[in-house]
């Protein structure tokens, strides 16, 4: 599926930006205080930023895994200090499980059936308000989707079956346009029709939100930025 972002030259923009002040660390290699983790503040979902805590457990008991994007150079105009959180991302394996009448050449009669879609679910992603306000002109979520997201999704992909990237969207817009859905959307995310004669089921603590799946293809995608540069640089070595 071709994404198609806003502005290609915006988005380089802002990569180049966050590779010189920022970087991305697994949760166990970022060693992060309590008080840094405290100060991490979401004002889209406050929910995010109370999961951020629980990050540790979770990580710890296997379920899922976590990374961080830290300031690494300071910008004091800002009142941005090294070390301080940007925002963080959570991965972990996952599965659809789809209901659906289907004909069986056993029975000569349509019967339920469960499947079972590998995937993996972007869990929770997320940046801390109190450092995007001081740079308003700065988005940085599809480019670390793009970057680093879907680098480490397509690197899993090589060593076992993975059909999506899943989400589930919890878009608080009042009504539509739902800015969060369209967002992801423009990432290249796709909602699902499900037919009245299907099911797909649902985590208890996802209910409600809009289940999205980004499909991916055999091959990685295109050269990302930094790829590039890197390529770049090693040629004229």
């Amino acid at each position: 599926m071709k994404v198609k972002p806003t502005s290609q030259i915006k988005i380089n923009q802002d990569g180049l930006f966050f590779n010189k002040y920022f970087e991305v660390k697994s949760l166990e290699d970022a060693n992060l205080t309590m008080s840094q983790i405290a100060d991490f503040q979401c004002d889209a979902n406050e929910e995010l930023a109370h999961f951020f805590y629980d990050s540790y457990l979770y990580d710890k008991s296997g379920e899922t895994e976590t990374y961080v994007l830290l300031v690494k150079q300071s910008l004091p105009k800002q009142g941005i200090a090294k070390g301080d959180i940007l925002g963080y991302f959570t991965l972990c394996a996952f599965s659809l499980f789809v209901s659906e009448p289907q004909y069986s050449y056993f029975t000569e009669k349509e019967e339920t059936t469960l499947t079972a879609i590998p995937c993996l679910m972007l869990g929770q992603y997320a940046f801390n308000s109190k450092i995007t306000k001081q740079l308003p002109f700065l988005n940085f979520g599809y480019y670390i989707f793009s970057e680093y997201i879907l680098n480490i999704v397509y690197k899993v992909k090589k060593y076992i079956g993975i059909k999506y990237l899943v989400l589930y969207a919890a878009d608080n817009s009042p009504s539509p346009p739902y800015k969060l859905i369209e967002n992801y959307k423009s990432w290249g995310f796709e909602t699902i029709d499900i037919p009245d004669n299907s099911y797909i089921f649902t985590p208890t603590y996802d209910e409600g939100c809009q289940l999205m799946i980004f499909k991916l293809e055999k091959q990685e995608p295109q050269w990302s930025l930094t790829q590039k540069i890197e390529r770049q640089l090693h040629e004229r070595v």
